[in-house]
């Protein structure tokens, strides 16, 4: 233990006896004055003081100099024929305790090494409340961090396009203390965002050129961060405080993550919101179509029926001059009457067909709800109903 912890003896007379007994275990400054003591000794603070005083008056007084002086900085005070009141107005000034000039130089060690070793635990003990409480910060600011990303997500669900995705980010970056400026390339747009929802054109410019240059880019108190397809800019990241800088570029980059979730999201219902528009184009125009087809079909067999007709008039009329026999006019009437039959026939048939072109028609205009989307239930039942 010599030579490991410094202890300062204030005393005019110091006891030779003690001070070769306190030197095989301390590094000991003697002075006759607690103003001549230097501050510390080879870069090292004091760790205890013996003050010793010829009498109570002056001990009051050195006390009070020492504790002035060494505020931190446990005390023994050497005096002899104290009594009961002056010790505790020794222990009220600050004394750690209070020995008679006669104790043993044995019992003398015991006692500073005691008081030592207990400063070197407060020390210790201290030090480690402060990382408890440091950690607990830390915890604390972490799980405050955790809150703000887990609103964000739930928020971001109920997000229709990305105005709103923008305005949701821009309060979580607010909540850590960020500036930021946004960048969301979608499938159909990009967009770049301030706080205040405009775009500024230097921003756009870096977001844009640094958007493939790795996840993190820093320069200077500025940071841009990437994740697919969501960049963001932050002005003010805190370079002061390494552990801070570390915390929130964890904590974006989810965000991050959560953002080109959503904005994955919002590009699958575009393309499902333009492909039903399609769809319900190709509907209405097939409808339409069919319609057309079904009224030049009804016209083409009507004409089909009265060319026939025309024809078995004008047949008919030609008979009598055609110098035929009985047997070959019946012939003849047979065959133009088997025509009229057949054509009827068909007449009948193209009826059906008719009706089943009436039927898809209007099944086909009865797709469109009166919203303007598509009803996919009754789209799968009617193309069971027609192609099986």
């Amino acid at each position: 233990m010599s030579g490991q912890y410094l202890l300062y003896y204030l005393s005019s007379h110091p006891n030779e006896t003690w001070l070769d007994s306190l030197k095989q275990h301390f590094v000991v400054v003697v002075r006759a004055s607690v103003d001549s003591f230097p501050a510390t000794r080879d870069g090292k603070a004091p760790d205890l003081i013996i003050c010793e005083s010829e009498n109570v008056d002056n001990t009051y007084d050195n006390l009070k100099a020492c504790k002035q002086r060494f505020d931190q900085l446990d005390v023994i005070l050497v005096a002899d024929r104290l009594d009961l009141h002056d010790r505790l107005n020794m222990f009220t000034l600050g004394c750690e305790d209070c020995i008679e000039s006669n104790l043993h130089p044995e019992e003398l060690i015991a006692r500073v090494q005691k008081l030592v070793f207990n400063r070197v635990a407060n020390q210790q003990l201290k030090s480690q409340v402060e990382m408890a409480t440091e950690a607990a910060y830390q915890a604390m600011s972490s799980t405050s961090d955790l809150g703000v990303n887990i609103q964000f997500f739930l928020d971001s669900a109920d997000c229709q396009n990305f105005d709103e995705l923008g305005l949701r980010a821009f309060q979580s970056f607010q909540s850590y203390g960020l500036k930021c400026s946004l960048q969301f390339r979608g499938r159909y747009e990009t967009k770049n965002m301030e706080a205040h929802g405009m775009a500024k054109e230097m921003e756009t410019q870096i977001l844009s050129e640094l958007k493939s240059a790795g996840r993190y880019f820093d320069f200077g108190s500025r940071s841009v961060m990437n994740y697919n397809q969501v960049s963001v800019l932050v002005k003010n990241m805190p370079v002061n405080n390494p552990e801070r800088y570390g915390q929130i570029k964890d904590n974006v980059f989810s965000l991050l993550q959560g953002i080109d979730t959503r904005i994955k999201a919002l590009d699958n219902l575009k393309t499902i919101h333009r492909e039903q528009q399609v769809i319900m184009l190709l509907v209405g125009r097939i409808s339409s179509v069919l319609n057309d087809i079904d009224k030049s079909y009804m016209s083409v067999v009507r004409s089909g029926g009265e060319v026939v007709d025309d024809m078995a008039e004008a047949i008919q009329r030609m008979i009598n001059y055609m110098g035929l026999n009985e047997s070959q006019e019946q012939q003849l009437e047979k065959v133009v009457g088997e025509a009229i039959e057949r054509q009827q026939q068909l007449f009948r048939e193209g009826l059906k067909v008719d009706s089943n072109f009436s039927d898809l028609i209007s099944e086909l205009s009865g797709l469109m709800e009166s919203s303007g989307s598509m009803d996919s239930e009754r789209i799968i039942s009617l193309m069971h109903k027609y192609v099986d």
